[in-house]
């Protein structure tokens, strides 16, 4: 049974109980009304006749005539008086056979009031304490009892045709309401990695439907970005290593093809070491950057000093780069506590190096400048050099994995430090950008945030 089936069934079984319990409360309360209003005419006729019947007992006719009030509204209409013996001292109609035993007696006595139904009659006794006499008084409720049954007729089609319109309605209703999730369902169908640009419609309202659509949708852009980054990233990363390993054939083929001295040979072997160790770079690049993208924030990281990760870091970079004049200068004089973040120390050394060592290769003087501003929620690391600065068309593309600038035409690299960087400032919920200085410098400025 599918969900909307469940969902109409549901709808109608809780509106078909509050029907049921609508019709059954109207029909006990008007079959309540009818016996108090018929026993109240009936006593009221007994008392009219035997008020009647005590106001001429003065009269010698052995045979009063005493009417009835009600004479047309009571159907088979039967009154008698009895005396404290328990004796008849007056029938209504001598065509009305009326029958009590002694047991009526006691209960009108006792209660004053005695109600019974007999053979479809309604009775009641009364006990009149002044004279000590009884009043047997019954009829039949021929058009109360007609009604009631042709009230129980009209709830009972009233109750068939609500429930039948409660289950239309409810059909109407769940399709109405699944509508939105049956076009996601289709949606989530027709989608795969080349048409994940179609979107869900999520209209104006703010209703679960509306946020599972935006929810889809923003999963579906997620998607997108990660097959996009994912094309480019085998594209990218299939022509860096057909080149070397192009350049390592065509050497092998020419080496082969040729009678080279030692010198020859070494000079060869020379540069397939070269293809190699870049080669070797960048697959640890390749690596290092797949694995990054897999990795989130984690809750579970220590507390560091960003300064000693700074100075640990140039020290390391110095040895690496020997030529390389790093500088660190604090901006400002921070509190010890403002040091502190939370993060992973060789996730951030690795960061910091590869703008270094970025810094390093493009800088005109080989001079690198580390700047420190840390206050109470956020610490900004500004890395800087002096030398050609990237066109304000490339500033968008710099940490797009394998991108490369104009001003790195000249030095070898495969365009991975800048993406590595940005990958482990995300992780660490900060950002980091690029902006040019003046004429001449070039600014990384890494932002984290407490």
């Amino acid at each position: 049974m599918n969900l909307k089936i469940r969902f109409a069934l549901m709808f109608t079984s809780f509106v078909a109980v509050i029907l049921i319990i609508s019709s059954v409360a109207i029909y006990i309360l008007y079959y309540n009304f009818r016996i108090q209003d018929f026993y109240r005419r009936v006593k009221n006729e007994g008392l009219s006749i035997y008020q009647s019947y005590v106001s001429q007992q003065g009269v010698k006719d052995s045979s009063p005539s005493i009417p009835s009030k009600n004479k047309y509204a009571l159907i088979y209409q039967a009154v008698a008086i009895f005396d404290s013996s328990y004796h008849m001292l007056y029938k209504e109609s001598d065509s009305i056979t009326v029958t009590v035993d002694e047991s009526f007696f006691v209960k009108t006595r006792s209660q004053n009031e005695y109600r019974f139904q007999l053979n479809k009659m309604e009775c009641i006794g009364l006990y009149m304490p002044d004279t000590k006499n009884y009043i047997y008084t019954s009829a039949y409720d021929k058009y109360g009892l007609k009604k009631l049954q042709n009230i129980k007729l009209i709830l009972l089609s009233v109750l068939g045709s609500s429930v039948l319109l409660a289950i239309l309605l409810s059909l109407l209703f769940v399709n109405q309401v699944f509508r939105p999730l049956k076009k996601l369902s289709d949606q989530m169908q027709r989608t795969t990695e080349l048409s994940s640009a179609e979107r869900v419609e999520e209209g104006n309202g703010n209703d679960e439907i509306k946020q599972i659509a935006r929810s889809y949708n923003a999963m579906i852009e997620r998607l997108k970005k990660a097959f996009d980054y994912q094309k480019s990233f085998v594209n990218h990363a299939s022509h860096e290593l057909r080149t070397p390993l192009a350049n390592m054939l065509s050497q092998t083929e020419a080496a082969f093809n040729k009678n080279l001295d030692e010198a020859g040979y070494r000079k060869v072997l020379l540069s397939l070491k070269e293809d190699q160790q870049e080669m070797i770079e960048l697959t640890n690049s390749l690596l290092l950057l797949s694995q990054y993208e897999k990795m989130e924030t984690s809750n579970e990281w220590n507390s560091i000093r960003i300064d000693e990760v700074l100075y640990d870091t140039i020290k390391a970079a110095k040895k690496i780069l020997p030529e390389a004049l790093i500088t660190l200068e604090f901006l400002s004089i921070p509190e010890e506590d403002n040091l502190i973040i939370k993060g992973n120390e060789a996730l951030l050394r690795s960061a910091i190096r590869n703008l270094i060592k970025n810094a390093y290769l493009y800088s005109a003087d080989k001079s690198v400048f580390i700047f420190l501003l840390a206050d109470r929620g956020h610490i900004e690391i500004n890395v800087e050099n002096t030398g050609k600065q990237i066109k304000k068309t490339e500033i968008d593309k710099l940490f797009i994995p394998f991108f490369r600038g104009e001003n790195s035409i000249e030095q070898r690299g495969h365009g991975l430090g800048l993406a590595i960087v940005q990958r482990i400032i995300d992780v660490h919920k900060g950002k980091v950008h690029y902006e040019p200085v003046g004429n001449d410098k070039n600014r990384f400025t890494i932002s984290l945030y407490k």
